[in-house]
């Protein structure tokens, strides 16, 4: 019988290890919900959380140093345009930044407190990118996009495009792109000028990855819609889910996933088209994603953040 145990243990526990698909833990040192992440280097990275801190780690992840913003706030985003110059930005109209790799932070958040910011991008060091939504009465979920060429020290208002910014996408020397209701909008000069396609049938998708010529769109009540042209058509998926997905991320043009709410995380082997579970390492809502190096980052409540070699 003890031999019988000891056997049914090492199943379960190998079972355990099989169902994780690869995914592994990250230690990090508080409880707070981290809601972004961001990478300069496959060492050095950062996140922020809905109670108003940074932390920052050179070691990728093995340590962390954890640095306050403002006490209680939700902060949503971070982005580092190198490891010493950053922003990040967060509801109530919170706008900081710091040049000292987040030790330190300068507020340059909006007078009007009642706007709230979901996503940054720093281009290079002078220019970046902030979008959100206005919530004011006249129109909560009326798009908000503000646009700075001095290193995030100040922030210009750009002209409305649509309504419910939700995502940016950027990597370097390509286009722009910014998520809004119904429309995907890109810009190639940095946000100056923009053109938009419909998201397929004007569907409202809350999260975007495109990689070469693939893209990949998901958002709620199981959304999924795949490019094959870099995010200038878009085909849309019959739903399989109920799920809310808040963050995707492309590995090549092929490999891709997206996670959302109750441990949901999906993975994607032909650019989109299809998708299949993947069991995680822990169970947490997956509020967002990033590619370091050769490894899939995904952060979210609780402070977890785990980690799966992808390339």
């Amino acid at each position: 019988m003890k031999d019988f145990i000891v056997i049914t243990l090492a199943l379960l526990i190998l079972c355990a290890s099989v169902a994780a698909q690869g995914w592994e833990v990250i230690n990090y040192p508080t409880e707070e919900n981290i809601t972004g992440i961001c990478s300069v280097h496959p060492d050095t990275f950062f996140v922020v959380t809905d109670r108003g801190s940074c932390a920052r780690t050179y070691d990728a992840g093995k340590s962390w140093k954890v640095f306050p913003v403002a006490a209680d706030l939700h902060l949503e985003d971070v982005s580092f345009a190198n490891s010493k110059r950053g922003v990040v930005c967060g509801r109530n109209g919170a706008l900081y930044r710091t040049d000292d790799g987040g030790s330190t932070w300068e507020n340059s958040s909006l007078k009007d407190t009642i706007p709230w910011f979901t996503d940054i991008e720093m281009f290079n060091v002078r220019t970046g990118l902030v979008i959100g939504m206005t919530r004011d009465s006249a129109s909560p979920f009326g798009g908000l996009a503000l646009w700075t060429t001095d290193s995030s020290r100040t922030w210009k208002t750009q002209e409305p495009l649509g309504m419910g910014y939700s995502e940016i996408l950027y990597h370097p020397g390509g286009l722009v792109y910014l998520l809004s209701f119904g429309r995907l909008f890109n810009s190639d000069d940095f946000g100056k000028t923009w053109k938009f396609v419909k998201t397929g049938d004007g569907m409202v998708a809350r999260t975007i990855s495109i990689v070469g010529k693939t893209g990949i769109l998901a958002g709620p009540n199981g959304m999924f819609a795949f490019s094959s042209d870099s995010g200038k058509t878009w085909t849309k998926l019959d739903q399989w889910s109920n799920k809310l997905y808040i963050a995707s991320e492309l590995v090549d043009e092929n490999v891709g996933y997206a996670g959302g709410l109750d441990a949901t995380m999906v993975r994607t082997a032909d650019g989109g088209r299809t998708w299949k579970a993947e069991l995680l390492a822990r169970s947490f809502n997956v509020l967002d994603m990033c590619l370091i190096g050769n490894r899939l980052f995904a952060v979210g409540s609780k402070g977890v953040i785990i980690a799966k070699k992808v390339k």
